[in-house]
């Protein structure tokens, strides 16, 4: 995610600034950690389907196995975030509550800048959702590239 102040120009300068910076950085420090904690779970997610297709084989012993499609991957992939990164999917939820309720109480205190605090709001809204969406296209792409690879028997 991009700093604040790249987010949110407007942001230097506000009374509640140094709060605002603060609260935003949870929701920063909460992806970075589900973020390297992924890429342990894209390797959890191939050797699976090694492992699954290995055991079809001697199931089976049809030849040639059944190829590791990309969708394949990225599936297995998000089942596995879903079930071993819940700590930390629930920390980027608790980081994105609080720092609403931040913005909230800071446009109690600070009556003057709630038109302000209502736009950080939505550009925290708009960055979050791009850095969903990076999110979904990273797995999208190493996916496409390791089925491309050869992720088969």
């Amino acid at each position: 995610m991009r700093e604040l102040r790249k987010v949110f120009n407007p942001v230097l300068g506000m009374k509640s600034e140094k709060d605002i910076e603060k609260g935003y950085r949870k929701i920063v420090s909460a992806y970075e950690v589900l973020h390297a904690k992924s890429q342990q779970m894209r390797e959890e997610a191939e050797k699976t389907i090694l492992y699954e297709r290995m055991l079809d084989f001697a199931r089976t012993l049809i030849f040639p196995p059944k190829s590791i499609t990309a969708e394949d991957l990225k599936n297995e992939y998000w089942k596995i975030v879903q079930t071993k990164c819940r700590q930390e999917l629930k920390a980027i939820r608790a980081s994105i509550t609080d720092f609403d309720k931040l913005l909230t109480s800071l446009s109690t205190k600070y009556p003057d800048e709630s038109q302000l605090l209502v736009e950080l709001r939505e550009s925290v809204e708009k960055e979050i959702e791009q850095e969903d969406m990076k999110s979904r296209r990273e797995t999208k792409d190493w996916s496409q590239q390791q089925s491309k690879l050869g992720c088969s028997l």
